[in-house]
């Protein structure tokens, strides 16, 4: 397990070290792209082959299924370029991953000197990304549309909302938190704080309203068997602290004397509506914590947000304030990912142990 040794270390230096480093931003950027293109295994890894091989063929209700781009990409890739789904997963990832830098590039202050930002995203949520694979296809896509809401380019907003619906069918709830995104945050809270209490009063409720999303992955959770509570209570937890972080850098109004762009700005303003409005999915952990993957899909725009404050005001207390997330950060994978999820013989090792270019490290 050489390879996992190498990310830890890799992890610990920039921690200690790194934060603010462009050599080393690059140096994990190519390390994420190793562990991401080359992986050949793990969990769900038998579920893509089995969907490789279906979608591969020629199937014509396949390409007119709703939530059919994951399924034609695989077509067109396999028929037309010849593509496995070695080859399939790595050109995807290459692709994305080098979106993200372009991203953290044009929306992080400190641009590729952030290694912050990619120490946070290795520790949590690559290693579900990595598994996760039509989510993470489907996220670049959810990310993008956040883009195009702060930059009020509706048309383009909606399109991207439909193309990661099109890369899986959990992305619809995001249909309902859209028109959220334009209120005014005094508006929003006490809105949020409305709806929560709703939710909570028609939890009984929520099985047959699930039944007018259709076949899609959101009422295959709610119609799951219910969540453990000790679990249930670990991720309710966990969603509150990572979104605390971006209150707390939110409530600073001390001027600084770097120059502000507006565009990031505009962009963070989106962020933080994001993380109050997410707050309503709380009540669904009841049924399935599988819908914590709905506010993961924000967190590589908390690590940029938290990265920018840290630029903005550079105060010791908000270091140690960031220091201490990413203790918990770690905590928090090893402690209740681990443990409440899949554990780390099924979860973590194997994503270092089918590698094709970890085979000759390991």
């Amino acid at each position: 397990m050489e390879a996992f040794l190498i990310t830890i270390v890799l992890l610990l230096s920039g921690i200690i070290y790194f934060k603010k480093n462009k050599i080393f931003f690059y140096i994990l950027f190519f390390w994420l792209i190793i562990i991401f293109s080359f992986n050949n295994g793990g969990p769900d890894y038998n579920g893509y082959i089995e969907m490789f091989e279906k979608f591969s063929c020629e199937n014509k209700e396949i390409l007119f299924l709703p939530n059919s781009l994951f399924a034609k990409s695989i077509y067109y890739g396999h028929n037309f370029l010849s593509l496995t789904l070695e080859s399939y997963t790595f050109i995807i990832s290459i692709a994305i991953l080098f979106i993200y830098v372009k991203i953290i590039n044009k929306y992080s202050y400190l641009k590729n000197k952030s290694a912050l930002i990619l120490i946070m995203y290795m520790i949590y949520p690559a290693i579900e990304e990595i598994i996760q694979k039509r989510n993470f296809i489907a996220s670049i896509f959810f990310l993008q549309m956040i883009i195009y809401c702060s930059e009020n380019k509706l048309k383009k907003m909606c399109l991207f909302l439909i193309l990661a619906i099109g890369f899986h069918s959990s992305m619809i709830i995001y249909i309902f938190v859209l028109p959220l995104l334009f209120l005014e945050i005094k508006k929003l809270k006490k809105l949020i704080l409305f709806l929560f209490i709703m939710i909570i009063i028609s939890m009984r409720y929520i099985k047959n309203l699930s039944y007018i999303l259709g076949d899609s992955r959101i009422k295959y959770y709610i119609l799951s068997s219910k969540t453990d509570f000790k679990v249930m209570l670990a991720f309710i937890i966990s969603q509150l602290l990572f979104s605390s972080i971006v209150f707390y850098f939110s409530s600073i109004k001390n001027k600084t004397e770097k120059k502000i762009n507006p565009k990031i700005s505009r962009l963070e303003n989106v962020i933080l509506k994001m993380n109050y409005i997410l707050l309503l999915i709380i009540p669904l952990y009841y049924y399935n914590i599988t819908f914590f993957r709905i506010y993961r899909n924000i967190l590589l725009f908390n690590y940029i947000y938290i990265s920018n404050y840290i630029y903005l005001y550079p105060k010791k207390r908000n270091e140690n304030i960031v220091n201490m997330f990413i203790i918990f950060l770690i905590g928090w994978f090893v402690i209740f990912f681990c443990q409440f999820g899949l554990g780390y013989k099924k979860l973590v090792e194997p994503i270092f142990l089918y590698n094709s270019m970890f085979k000759y490290i390991n």
